[in-house]
Order: C-alpha cells, then structure tokens, then sequence
C-alpha cells in the first residue's frame, strides 16, 4: 500500500472502554512498524468528524482508523465522505460492531500487520437528511429497540447483543407500529401502520440481526426492506428468521413484506418520529434517503473477505 499517515481515533466510552490499553498497543505496533502516526481521543459528539474533516484538509494521504463501535465510525465518515486523500479503516472495539460483520474473518480488523497490508475498496454512502449513513437506517420497532438499548450502555452486563435482546422484549410491552407514507423511486405506498422498516447499505445491526442479507455496498442502491404492523405474537414467531435473514424467504411473511432494491427514498410520517442512523438516534416528521455511490475510500485488512455480494468491485 502507499505511504500513508494513520491517524488512529479512538472512542474512549466504547465498548469494555480500554482507551489506555488502546493508546498504548497503537503507539507501540506503530513504532515498530516505523510508519506515521497521530493518536486522538474523541471527548463530545462530533469529535471524530472534525479530527476527520482536518485530516482531509491536509494534502498528504491519510488513513483514518475509528477505534470504537459504529457510532464512531459514522462519525469518521461523516468527515471523509468523498475526500479524495483520505481512506476509513476501521479497529472494532464497540459494543455491536455490526459493519464489520459483513466480512469474514473479523479478527483481522485488529492486525496492525493486516491492516497496513489491506486492499481500499470504494464504497457507497447513504445521505440521510444530510448526514451519511455507512451501515444501516432503521425506523419503527427496531429503532424503539436501540434507543432501549442505549440506556444500557454504562451496566456491563446489559451491553451489547444481550442489552439489545433485553430491549427487544421492553418494547414488544408498548404500543407498536408507525404510519407513514413512503415514495420510493419509481413507486409509491400510501399511509399505513409499519412495524419496522430497514434502508441498508450494510447488513447487520442490532448485534447480530441480519435485515439485508442480500445488499452490496457498492452498487449504488440501497436495500429496503418495511414490515406491516402485525401482532405481538406473530410477530415474536417471526423473530428468529429475521435475526438470521431468512425472513424474506417465509412465505407467510409476504403479504406483509415490501422489498425493494432503489436508489432513492422518502417518508413522511404522522408524528415525531424516531430514525436511528447507523445506531443514532434522531427524530423527524420526513426523512430524505438517497444513495451516494462510491463515496468513501474504505481499507479492507489482508486476509479479511466481504461475504458473498457484499462488494462487487476490485480494490482501487
């Protein structure tokens, strides 16, 4: 790989929040490596944008590493999207880690070895009411479940896939479901009650549930994917084939299920709503949501492999 300036951000409250441990290994494996470094820590939200957005200004290439979950690698490429001198990589030390489960071989993404031998890959973004979107966007019911979830975040043991699956059951004892109105690209579907709905550039989210075992991240479309309303047992029924993605495959789901593959699209819903971007959560009466094709450089480490479809095109 070209000489590269890494600037390694870390996220202190991520997951087991091993900062110093993180800085220490960082600055040792770096030295060693005799390749340029700079360390920092990210203090408030927003941090990891502008270290980005700086490190954009500059007109050297540089390596971005988000050393955290996915919230802090959404931040990252809020700051690189369609910078040319910049490329994300990611070492995965959150919480859900949902990305990076796209990609075999996951414990690559903690080799400083494979890191610095990987391969960049240029992928899609997802503009969501002007901000991007790596992963994923999910509205209704699983949204509900995030924003549990987050709540669990300082107890260690509710943190992460059991925290979320705790949330899960939280949410199933409330009022469910969310009218809105979607306008896709070439279609339409009018006012009605939607249990959850998922726009996936990724695959995972949740710690582990796979709503869009199909999508690729390099296509320049997103996978979409809305549920109707339906009831609480039912739904629960359900619940196991959506964690595993084979949901889509159920026939007694599809009367239920709108599937579509577009490249734009938009909601308008009855009230405030919640819409969780990549595990952030914000509310809105609409949402916009619209591709941005390959517009952010991303470093797949040696000996790491997106799973089947997950990316079309050759390293860049």
């Amino acid at each position: 790989m070209e000489s590269l300036h890494y600037c390694f951000i870390i996220n202190p409250i991520a997951g087991k929040r091993r900062a110093d441990v993180w800085e220490k290994r960082i600055q040792s494996e770096m030295e060693a490596s005799k390749q340029s470094f700079s360390i920092h820590r990210t203090n408030a939200p927003g941090d990891a944008i502008r270290i980005t957005k700086a490190q954009s200004k500059k007109k050297i290439p540089v390596c971005v590493v988000s050393v955290g979950g996915d919230g802090t690698l959404n931040e990252v490429i809020n700051g690189a999207a369609f910078a040319k001198n910049v490329i994300v990589a990611v070492i995965p030390t959150g919480s859900g880690n949902d990305f990076v489960r796209c990609f075999s071989h996951p414990e690559q993404f903690f080799s400083f070895a494979a890191l610095q031998s990987g391969t960049v890959h240029t992928l899609d973004l997802l503009r969501v009411n002007g901000r991007y979107a790596i992963n994923l966007v999910n509205i209704g019911f699983d949204c509900d479940v995030v924003e549990q979830a987050s709540r669990f975040h300082s107890l260690r043991l509710l943190c992460g896939p059991i925290g979320y699956l705790v949330s899960v059951f939280i949410v199933l004892s409330r009022k469910m479901g969310k009218r809105m109105t979607v306008v896709t690209d070439h279609e339409t579907f009018q006012m009605d009650d939607y249990l959850l709905s998922t726009m996936a550039n990724g695959r995972y989210y949740g710690g582990g549930f796979c709503a869009a075992p199909k999508s690729c991240a390099d296509d320049g479309k997103m996978d979409v994917a809305l549920i109707k309303k339906v009831s609480r047992l039912r739904f629960l029924s359900l619940l196991s084939s959506y964690k595993k993605g084979t949901y889509q495959e159920k026939e007694a789901l599809a009367p239920l299920l709108i599937s579509r593959r577009v490249k734009n699209l938009r909601i308008r819903f009855s009230s405030l709503t919640g819409i969780c971007i990549d595990g952030e959560i914000t509310h809105a009466t609409a949402v916009s949501i619209e591709t941005a094709p390959r517009a952010v450089r991303f470093l797949v480490p040696n000996g790491v492999v997106p799973k089947d479809g997950f990316l079309s095109g050759e390293a860049v």
